[in-house]
């Protein structure tokens, strides 16, 4: 469990004694490679491990509700590569007592017998395959392909919230930097994961 487990924007992760998968890893990356879509391909990867599906930018959620979520963090580059520490969290089975502010799942609604350690392996590995491919190849078109076939909200009317307003439109995935693919009346919009929500109209 943690004490303070925190999410996105300095949000609270509440983590109770067993109930999640939780665990952080260490990565370097060339400084010269973008980093844009680096956490998206980290939720793409638990998604297929876990046959779950993603919200842009890197939600991962089970039946319509939340099921884990990501925090990217570049440490220093001391050593003339970027030092990532990526943290992952991810509901195992939550005790009743839990009070979060937003619906989630959990694994145990998929499968009643579900083993954290066996789960922790299958998402590892999944996530070291995936990186290494966006090392090699950035977001190609497999990637892009992978993101609509497990993408939560794809084609469905959606409102992106930002600092100027919400923008409405029909959610079409990815881009090769990663940016969310909107539809509006006005034609297509790319947003970037910065201050940016994405919520289902």
């Amino acid at each position: 469990y943690q004490t303070a487990g925190r999410g996105r924007r300095g949000r609270q992760w509440l983590s109770p004694f067993a109930g999640q998968l939780i665990f952080s890893f260490y990565w370097t990356i060339d400084p010269k490679k973008a980093l844009d879509g680096l956490s998206l391909v980290i939720g793409l990867a638990i998604a297929e491990a876990l046959n779950a599906k993603v919200k842009w930018p890197n939600d991962v959620l089970l039946l319509g509700r939340k099921l884990g979520g990501i925090l990217v963090e570049i440490i220093n580059n001391k050593n003339g590569l970027l030092n990532l520490v990526v943290g992952i969290g991810i509901n195992v089975k939550l005790p009743q007592s839990t009070e979060i502010s937003q619906p989630y799942a959990q694994l145990t609604e998929q499968d009643p017998n579900i083993d954290r350690e066996t789960i922790l392996i299958k998402v590892i590995q999944r996530i070291y395959s995936r990186l290494a491919q966006f090392e090699e190849k950035g977001i190609d078109e497999e990637f892009i392909q992978q993101w609509i076939n497990h993408n939560e909200f794809f084609g469905d009317e959606v409102n992106v919230f930002t600092e100027q307003g919400a923008i409405s439109g029909i959610e079409q995935g990815i881009d090769k930097r990663g940016y969310l693919k909107v539809i509006t009346d006005e034609g297509e919009r790319y947003f970037n994961a910065g201050e940016v929500s994405l919520r289902r109209k």
